[in-house]
């Protein structure tokens, strides 16, 4: 039986493939690309997999949302059933609407949610700057300051959004200050690595973390574990240290933390199931 990592290759930023393969090559593990065909849940690439094998899937949103529906035009259900043990994910506990009624120190801690099948919710506007997202983390569409006035209906479908965001709940808030914000990335409590991806609204990648991050990162950790292994974005505001939100860690950007001891430890734990 060998570990094999399932890399998706396309609708990918040439970055965000580098920060995988180039690791992953480092520490001599076996790769196997995949892609998607856009518009559909055709899999590309997975025809000869051995089910013998233990997979580890990196990629974006949909192959996520692909294997934990266990739909696909080209994989078969033994495949997909197989393959959805190489990620680590729980729609219900990745879902901030859940989450934000557990007394987490949430960025966004009272949040108003909207139901985007209620068509008075889709069609919400306020007098007010909001800062609106999806509540699910898969990432049905873009998030963003709502402008006073401006229908959010309109504000969706002027950025990036899936065909059927409509299905979401949306976190609704008011637009606070953030003075940096920082990834990590941890298993079952533990932080393994992170990084930092923004500053005073800028994007700064840079795997130096502040001492008093680092120490918060690691009580927080351990305050809420949506899966065994998972994303935890916290930010630095005036108002002290906050999580803004958790993510699955198998579609999240790694934003030049140590990939290679990422990796080599998710191995590790993978291994121990085995």
């Amino acid at each position: 039986m060998t570990i094999k990592w399932l890399i998706q290759d396309s609708q990918r930023m040439y970055s965000a493939l580098e920060d995988e393969f180039t690791p992953l090559s480092k520490l001599g593990y076996d790769i196997i690309p995949y892609g998607l065909v856009p518009m559909t849940t055709i899999v590309t690439g997975l025809e000869e997999l051995d089910l013998n094998d233990t997979f580890i899937i990196r990629g974006g949103t949909k192959i996520i949302d692909i294997l934990v529906k266990g739909e696909s035009e080209t994989l078969s259900p033994e495949v997909l059933l197989k393959m959805r043990a190489g990620i680590s994910y729980d729609r219900t506990n990745f879902d901030q609407a859940y989450y934000s009624t557990l007394g987490l120190p949430l960025l966004n801690d009272k949040p108003q949610i909207l139901d985007l099948r209620e068509s008075n919710d889709l069609f919400a506007s306020f007098d007010v700057p909001k800062f609106v997202k999806p509540s699910s983390d898969l990432k049905a569409f873009t998030a963003g300051i709502l402008e006073p006035g401006k229908v959010l209906k309109n504000f969706i479908e002027s950025n990036y959004h899936r065909e059927n965001y409509a299905e979401e709940t949306v976190i609704v808030h008011d637009a606070l200050k953030i003075d940096a914000e920082y990834r990590f990335i941890c298993i079952d409590g533990k932080v393994i690595t992170g990084s930092q991806y923004q500053k005073n609204g800028r994007l700064i990648l840079s795997s130096e973390i502040p001492r008093i991050i680092q120490v918060t990162a690691d009580v927080y950790a351990n305050l809420y574990k949506p899966s065994e292994i998972y994303t935890m974005d916290l930010a630095e505001t005036p108002n002290g240290i906050k999580i803004v939100e958790y993510n699955c860690w198998n579609c999240s950007g790694l934003y030049h933390m140590d990939s290679l001891k990422l990796f080599s430890t998710i191995k590790e734990y993978y291994e121990g199931k085995i």
